[in-house]
């Protein structure tokens, strides 16, 4: 139908529902049930919106089958369908949807869908049951909205709100997770659909959503109407009882909200009337009291709270309030203390507690209650912030206040914060004055009237211009914001006196430093005073040398002290001056002044430009110092005006700490982080340990810029001066004292190049340090070149190795190293180290592949390395280095000292095998420990013989070695000894294969230790060798050498009377090349081995030895030629074959030892003569004397099979393969004949078509044999009978007529019209078969036998032992209490009856007429299944059968009547 288009067709579908439910009013159940079932797989692959069809056609099927009595089959449809289905509540009976229900609700997690259509369900009417599942139902929708995953009750609340539509509590209970989740608009909108014909208790949720948006009139309004409805059903979300008092509580304070006094007030305490136990109602009376004024009135009412319940938080917060606006603060804290234990989590509580705890001066316990709940966006989060900023300005952490009073946003805290910074800055001023500046600037705008931030602001900024120069003045961005800094000073007003001249005396110092740090020499003298300060006259004289003014310099100079413990600027200064004049000795010994001098003493920060002490008098005389005060009241705090109020409290804050270290600032461009402990003796920065320097001895530090260039120019002057060997001690106690600095490499670098110059290159790599590796190769090289001429030439091969270890690209090292290469690999062999050595005597063997020295060594070194690694690799080079070197004529000669070589040929020969013999038992040991028995083709002892061999003959290079080389890297040494090689190695085309040059070539090819087991006579070694190569590895080669090498075994074995496997060894060299003729020897040898096994064999049977199967014997397998004959005598039979097979399958996988696997199959004497000479007939097809054996072995084979096995199908091959052999031999042909009827005899009864098809060609085969045996004619008839009767049976009439027609024709003493006969003749056949007393086939078989049979043949007889038999099932099925199958039977029985004259009136009889004590008889049993319109049809049926029963008439038009529930 699908094919046509109309699986999907509703007009088509509707058609088929129609004619399921006829044939289920008809009384056929099975056909429509079949009906149904057909529907609903066509609709499997229906479209989605035809998948309710489905369901219809499963639901169908589900009640025909519950009519039929199958309870379990109808409730597996019942469930395919309900998913199905677009209304299962109202499609399924009701039973049905109630019980999917309880199921539901027995399982932890599934779809509500039973649940909701069982609610639905019910909603057209209760049922018996349904009431008390119903409660039940209810309830655990109640407990899964209670419990489990948020999904999952969100979920269930909303399947209950669908169900159960104008019901509270889903309403209420999906809002309330909706709040809890903080989805309040959904919430809202949930809550307003239902709202109007909802109960109380949803109008006072609505109050209280309409009180959330402030709108407290229509919050009243819902408030009047929950009190007016007053609560609904109970369930867990509802008030009960609490529902008025609260709903007046809530309007109450609606009233409040609104300035309503005086109805808020009736409305509580109507409130207080019908709920006196309530907290709250009490706590509301005091708030409303508080609002109002009366404080007395408050105080009872919320005294009355707390005596209602002790613990209710909100009523001892109020208590509190009252205490704490009487002016009685610690009766405040102990009622908010109270608060806090009652309610933990009430933020009120705590942030009032701790403003009280602030005022009364508990700084630490109001700091822990505050900072928790500072920088929150509500209400008390920013009184919290607050009062926490003060707490912190109390505790004199002014920088924590302002980012605490900065997180408010407000500009009413302005004068809070300014006097907050002006702290900060005070207590930053010592340490980072650009901070501290940055403070007063924003101080000063924010509060520009205070004088004390100008003057403040311009005391930083000279000290941030200080500190600047002193942390950085080579750097311009410090330069350019130290100018920054005095013109901001510059620019406030400073007042006249000695502290005004003072202030412009030191930033006109900084001015001048900040021109000098820049370069800029032009206005120095109008900053510096010539007659002022030392450090001013040595910048003058500095800046003099600048611009080339020499005498000027030399004028300053002279007025600076010049005795040697001068201060290290003046030092410098004249070292400086010495530099440019000229003085080189004299540059030395002031630079080194400069490096060893102490400072004058004061700190740093006082050297350039300014003393400490000075800057901190000044200070202190313009009123910096920081007071101590007394502490003020928090209420004082308050009423005081804000600016004045600050300071006061900002006064009254905890001491400063002590004042932290400077930071160091030795270091340019990075940032330290550490704390400094002194000063720079040369440039004043305060530094760190790690930035600071002192040699041992010396007074005072040094930073890095300072002691860098110093070192420097003292070691140029020194060279200058000729006098190095003055400064290395200087230099030397710098570089110690350096330490990790970026300054000792270079320095100790110098140091070791100055021993170097002098000579001493050991010590000059001893104090070169570890990262000048240029320096280091230059040193290795010299001093190994320093070697060499001493004649030290493995001193030489050390420092050039390390040489390369540095620097392996290094030219000059790797030449010198590559001319002593042999010396090298010879110093790794002594020394042990035998991978460098081999790598070294590899590498001198690719340059020389022919030096018997050479590959003497290496194979030494291999050696050495195999016999501790045991890898192949050292193996492979030890036996073709070793070998070839044994055999090379020069190796007696190089290394021996041999001088005659012919004259001590003999001693040569025998310390050669003794080497040899040695090697030789080393390989054997690593053969045993690689489980090698030493014939295998990867043996080492095989490998080694094969170097032998071809050495003895060709002495050049041993098939290893020569393998081996062909792998490395290509050199000119090694492509011309490959040409040598090659040449060599190079055959004759036309040369004999026993020539010698043949035979040693072949074992440097790929199957040359293949070659050497055939030459060295170890045949079968040989050929197992030859049979590990891969099959894709198997050329023309490969072939010829095994088909020898089999043969040579063969003729070996046949030597010694080992007749099977010698056979085994001449039919595998055949195979090998079948196109070729074997050769008359081959044929003689295989001829006299088939005979003489088989006649072995035969022996052996006769002195009772068990039969030895060809397959258990190692050498010989005769398995591919028995299978190629059998399947060239069974060419003609498929069917057989796979007899034969499935019976060796059955057989295999039914046997069992017990243990998991088959036993051993018996092994036959004649199948294992058969195979033997089978084998040797196909090397020696033309030997009569076989060809007999091989027939009679064939012969005895097949009546093996035939009396003890029964297998006629290998009988059948054997038998033919006889006849074969044997064409003229009469009990040949007799034995074949026998064995095709016995077979054709047992295939010839009732079964499958191809072994009847099978038995009609045997019997084919036979008539054609023996044309005047009759009984091959009666074979052939019977099986054609027999196939006409199964192609009857099959629907195929005209298959089954030529058949039988046949069959007619084949049977020699039948005359007549085949073609007539026929449909008669498969119409007896067929009723002799249903009636067959010994075969007991069931009903319905015998059934479809005589309805075929009368198809053929329609006869009076026929129908009425139909009728009888159709009868008698009827009465079976009666009793069985199947009355839908018994009248169907009887029906049929009728219509048969029918056929040849009047009805059967038993038949008519037996349809009884449903009486009302048997309810569930006849047409009555479908009304009690809900079946009414299958009962409606058998009713009128019944009717129909029995027109004249009144009882049955009136229930036929009871059924048919609009308002009966059979006629929908």
């Amino acid at each position: 139908m699908l094919g046509r288009g109309r699986g999907t067709d509703p007009q088509w579908i509707t058609q088929e529902f129609a004619k399921a439910e006829d044939l289920a009013a008809a009384g056929q159940p099975e056909r429509a049930r079949d009906r149904y079932a057909r529907l609903s797989r066509r609709l499997a692959s229906a479209p989605e919106d035809l998948q309710h069809y489905r369901g219809l056609a499963l639901l169908g099927e589900a009640e025909t089958i519950l009519a039929m009595g199958i309870f379990t089959d109808a409730m597996a449809r019942f469930r395919e369908a309900y998913p199905l289905l677009s209304e299962p509540f109202r499609q399924l009976p009701r039973w049905l949807v109630r019980q999917f229900a309880e199921e539901r609700m027995r399982l932890e997690d599934g779809d509500l869908k039973p649940i909701i259509d069982f609610l639905k369900a019910i909603t057209y009417g209760l049922e018996p049951g349904d009431e008390d599942t119903a409660i039940r139902t209810v309830m655990w929708l109640q407990r899964a909205c209670s419990t489990g995953p948020t999904e999952q009750r969100e979920a269930t609340a909303r399947a209950a709100l669908s169900a159960l539509p104008g019901v509270d509590w889903p309403v209420l209970a999906l809002t309330t997770m909706l709040r809890r989740d903080g989805r309040v608009k959904d919430a809202e909108d949930t809550l307003a659909a239902a709202v109007p014909g909802g109960s109380g208790e949803l109008w006072f949720r609505w109050g209280i959503q309409l009180s959330t948006l402030l709108r407290y009139d229509d919050a009243i309004a819902a408030y009047d109407e929950a009190f007016r409805r007053g609560t609904g059903p109970a369930s867990p979300w509802s008030r009960g009882a609490w529902l008025r008092p609260e709903a007046l509580l809530f309007r109450g304070l609606a009233h409040q909200q609104m300035g309503r006094t005086d109805q808020a007030e009736t409305d509580l305490r109507t409130a207080s009337q019908y709920a006196p136990q309530d907290p709250r109602i009490h706590y509301s009376l005091g708030r409303l009291a508080v609002q109002l004024g009366s404080d007395d009135l408050a105080w009872n009412h919320f005294s009355n709270s707390l005596a209602v319940e002790a613990a209710f938080a909100p009523a001892r917060l109020g208590l509190a309030l009252l205490r704490e606006q009487a002016g009685r603060p610690a009766e405040a804290i102990a009622h908010y203390q109270a608060a806090l234990r009652h309610d933990a989590h009430s933020r009120a509580a705590r942030i009032r507690l701790g403003a009280v705890l602030l005022a009364a001066g508990r700084r630490k316990e109001a700091q822990g209650l505050l900072e928790p709940e500072s920088g929150q966006s509500t209400y008390w989060g920013g009184m919290a912030t607050f009062h926490y900023g003060l707490a912190q300005l109390r505790a004199n952490h002014p920088a924590d206040a302002i980012d605490t009073w900065d997180r408010l946003g407000t500009s009413e805290l302005r004068d809070w914060k300014a006097v907050a910074r002006d702290r900060e800055a005070r207590k930053r001023l010592g340490y980072d004055p650009t901070a501290a500046r940055l403070q007063w600037q924003i101080a000063y705008l924010d509060s520009p009237d205070v004088i004390e931030h100008r003057t403040a602001l311009r005391e930083a900024a000279l000290r941030e211009a200080a500190w600047m120069l002193m942390s950085g003045r080579e750097i311009a961005d410090h330069r350019e914001k130290a100018a920054v800094a005095l013109d901001l000073a510059a620019s406030l007003p400073v007042g006249g006196g000695d502290d005004g001249d003072g202030l412009r005396g030191r930033q006109n110092r900084l001015r001048g430093l900040v021109d000098l740090a820049g370069g800029s020499t032009a206005d120095l003298e109008t900053f510096l005073d010539p007659a002022g300060r030392m450090r001013d006259r040595c910048h003058l004289a500095v800046a003099a040398l600048l611009d080339d003014r020499i005498e000027q310099a030399e004028t300053l100079l002279a007025e600076l002290p010049d005795d040697p413990d001068c201060d290290p600027a003046v030092a410098r200064a004249r070292a400086l001056y010495a530099e440019r004049t000229g003085h080189w000795y004299d540059a030395v010994r002031w630079y080194q002044r400069f490096l060893e001098n102490d400072a004058d003493g004061a700190p740093a920060a006082s050297q350039d430009p300014e003393t400490a002490a000075e800057t901190k008098a000044e200070a202190e005389d313009q009123g910096l110092r920081i007071d101590d005060t007394q502490g003020l009241d928090i209420q004082e705090i308050a009423n005081a005006g804000p600016l004045v109020a600050a300071s006061r409290l900002a006064a009254e804050a905890e001491p400063d700490e002590e004042e932290p270290p400077l930071p160091c600032v030795a270091v340019t461009g990075v940032e330290c982080g550490k704390d400094a402990i002194g000063a720079c003796g040369g440039c004043g920065r305060e530094g760190c340990r790690t930035h600071l320097f002192r040699p041992t001895g010396s007074g005072s530090h040094r930073c890095e810029r300072c002691a860098g260039p110093a070192l420097q120019s003292l070691l140029y002057a020194a060279r200058k001066a000729g006098v190095p060997d003055e400064a290395e001690r200087t230099l030397t106690s710098w570089a110690d004292a350096l330490g990790d600095s970026t300054l000792t490499p270079p320095l100790r670098r110098q140091l070791a190049l100055m021993r170097a110059e002098a000579g001493d290159l050991d010590g000059a790599l001893v104090r070169l340090p570890a990262d000048a590796e240029t320096e280091g190769v230059e040193l290795l090289i010299r001093r190994a070149a320093a070697a060499m001429e001493r004649g030290e030439p493995y001193q030489a091969l050390g420092d050039l190795r390390h040489a390369l270890r540095i620097q392996p690209e290094q030219p000059q090292a790797a030449a010198a190293l590559e001319a002593l290469a042999e010396y090298a690999a010879r110093q790794h062999a002594d020394e042990g180290r035998h991978e460098e050595a081999f790598d070294g005597y590899l590498a001198l063997v690719r340059e020389d592949p022919t030096n018997a020295r050479l590959l003497h060594a290496l194979g030494l070194s291999a050696y050495q390395l195999a016999r501790t690694s045991g890898a192949d690799e050292h193996w492979m080079w030890t036996i073709g280095a070793l070998v070839t070197a044994l055999y090379a004529p020069d190796f007696w000669v190089q290394v021996i000292g041999v001088t005659d070589v012919e004259a001590e040929h003999e001693r040569i020969a025998g310390t050669r095998r003794k080497l040899l013999d040695e090697l030789r038992n080393d390989l054997r040991f690593a053969d045993l420990s690689g489980y090698r028995g030493g014939d295998e083709v990867d043996a080492w002892t095989v490998r080694v013989g094969m170097d032998v061999f071809a050495c003895s003959a060709d002495p050049v290079a041993s098939p290893t070695l020569d393998a081996l080389l062909r792998q490395q890297p290509e050199t000119p040494a090694l492509a011309e000894w490959r040409d040598m090689a090659d040449a060599m190695h190079a055959v004759d085309p036309d040369a004999a294969e026993d020539d010698e040059a043949v035979r040693i070539a072949a074992l440097y090819g790929p199957y040359g230790p293949q070659h050497f087991l055939y030459e060295d006579g170890k045949y079968e070694a040989a050929i197992a060798a030859l049979d590990t190569v891969p099959e894709g590895d198997r050329d023309e080669a490969w072939t010829t050498l095994l088909r020898k090498t089999l043969v040579m075994r063969g003729m070996e074995l046949h030597l010694d009377e080992k007749w099977a496997p010698a056979l085994e060894c001449i039919a595998r060299a055949a195979s090998l090349d079948p196109d070729e003729k074997p050769d008359s020897v081959w044929v003689e040898i295989a001829a006299e081995s088939g005979l003489n096994a088989a006649k072995e064999l035969l022996r052996r049977a006769q002195e009772g030895e068990s039969p030895v199967s060809v397959d258990a014997t190692p050498t010989v397998n005769m398995a591919a030629t028995g299978t190629a004959f059998i399947a060239d005598a069974t060419k003609t039979v498929n069917m057989a074959v796979v007899g034969a097979v499935a019976r060796i399958g059955d057989t295999s996988g039914s046997a069992d030892n017990g243990e998991g696997e088959a036993p051993p199959t018996p092994v036959s004497l004649s199948q294992s003569v058969v195979d033997v000479l089978e084998r040797a007939l196909s090397v020696a097809p033309d030997v009569a004397e076989l060809q007999a054996e091989l027939g009679a072995a064939h012969m005895r084979r097949t009546g093996e099979l035939r009396w003890d096995v029964r297998d006629y199908v290998l009988a059948l091959s054997h038998a033919r393969r006889a006849v074969d052999l044997l064409p003229r031999d009469k009990d040949a042909a007799a034995l074949l004949e026998v064995v095709l009827a016995e077979r054709a005899g047992s295939l010839t009864r009732p079964g499958p078509d191809g072994d009847l098809l099978e038995a009609v060609q045997w019997w084919q085969e036979l008539s054609e044999m023996d044309g005047s045996n009759p009984a091959y004619h009666a074979g052939l008839s019977q099986a054609l009978k027999l196939l006409a009767c199964s192609a009857a049976l099959g629907d195929r009439r005209t298959l089954a007529l030529d058949r039988m027609a046949w069959a007619l024709l084949a049977d020699q003493s039948w005359t007549g019209d085949a073609e007539a006969e026929a449909p008669r003749q498969i119409a007896t056949l067929l009723i002799a078969e249903a009636m067959d007393a010994t075969s007991q086939r069931p009903f319905h078989d015998r059934a479809h036998r005589l309805r075929t049979a009368l198809a053929y043949r329609d006869t009076k007889e026929l129908r009425d032992l139909m009728i009888a038999l159709w009868k008698n099932e009827a009465t079976f099925q009666y009793e069985t209490r199947h009355y839908g199958l018994c009248a169907a039977l009887l029906e049929e029985a009728e219509l048969l009856g029918a056929g040849v004259g009047a009805g059967d009136p038993e038949a008519t009889l037996m349809l009884r007429v449903p009486k009302p004590d048997e309810p569930h008889t006849g047409g009555l049993q479908p009304f009690h299944w809900h079946r009414y319109p299958k009962a409606r049809a058998l009713l009128k049926r019944t009717v129909d059968h029995f027109p004249d029963e009144d009882e049955l008439r009136e229930l036929h038009a009871r059924s048919t009547a609009p308002e009966d529930p059979a006629s929908s």
